[in-house]
């Protein structure tokens, strides 16, 4: 088993029957859980899911680009699209 810090978890990715965690140091790992199952585990920290493959950690959000969905800047330089279905969620979550 490894402990991580929620806020060293920049985002998540669906892979399958496998979520893949990208943290702060570029690292990365690979839970055998569904992304819904890992969501269902944080959040009650500062998470967002903004896409069907996504979850991201608020605290790393540095830029949301407007669009049909949009896309969103994390800290780590990373792109991820907002999808449709998630954008109104999404911009509640980043309200509060």
């Amino acid at each position: 088993f490894e402990f991580i810090n929620s806020q060293e978890i920049v985002y998540c990715k669906a892979d399958g029957n496998y979520t893949r965690v990208y943290l702060t140091d570029n690292s990365k790992r690979i839970f055998s859980r569904l992304l819904k199952e890992t969501e269902a585990l944080i959040e009650s920290y500062r998470f967002c899911r903004i896409h069907k493959s996504y979850l991201i950690n608020l605290d790393h959000l540095k830029k949301y680009k407007r669009g049909d969905g949009g896309s969103v800047k994390l800290s780590n330089g990373k792109l991820l699209p907002v999808s449709r279905h998630y954008k109104e969620f999404f911009l509640t979550k980043i309200k509060q």
